[in-house]
């Protein structure tokens, strides 16, 4: 991710975690980034798997009319290790948010005309407000093709 990405990025995430504290929870927001300076911010409050859908359509859709640069997602997510998986191919199919070792992050997902990359921060609550600490970024593959966020720019 080029360090302008990443410094914007971050930014979102600051804001991100201000609010956390301030409501307790986040709505989904995706940020699609055009004409050099330009960023176009949509919240995605959807409630199930067809919404979610919807919206990665809508997204789609949104960033190649205007011809898009970069996009990321900003959410609350459920997480968990796969203990012996090597690939999606090994995986039962059970959701994060079922399994005994899940944990709630916040997660970003960026896509980039030069990548992909995906950050994410355990939520906590020390002080009784969730919060989260700094992304920890790792750069992703092309994205297996069951899963919704990939190809936003494509």
């Amino acid at each position: 991710m080029n360090p302008q990405l990443k410094a914007t990025v971050e930014e979102l995430a600051n804001k991100a975690r201000g609010m956390l504290r301030q409501h307790g929870h986040l709505m989904p927001v995706a940020f699609i980034f055009y004409n050099q300076n330009s960023v176009d911010i949509c919240g995605c409050p959807w409630t199930d798997d067809d919404g979610k859908e919807e919206t990665v359509v809508f997204l789609r859709n949104m960033a190649r009319q205007k011809n898009a640069t970069a996009f990321a997602m900003l959410a609350e997510a459920w997480h968990a290790k796969l203990d012996g998986c090597k690939s999606l191919a090994d995986w039962d199919g059970t959701p994060a948010s079922e399994m005994p070792n899940r944990e709630e992050i916040v997660q970003v997902y960026v896509e980039s005309l030069d990548g992909y990359w995906f950050g994410m921060a355990p939520i906590t609550r020390d002080t009784g407000r969730p919060t989260f600490g700094a992304l920890e970024w790792q750069p992703m593959r092309e994205r297996h093709y069951l899963e919704r966020f990939q190809k936003i720019l494509a």
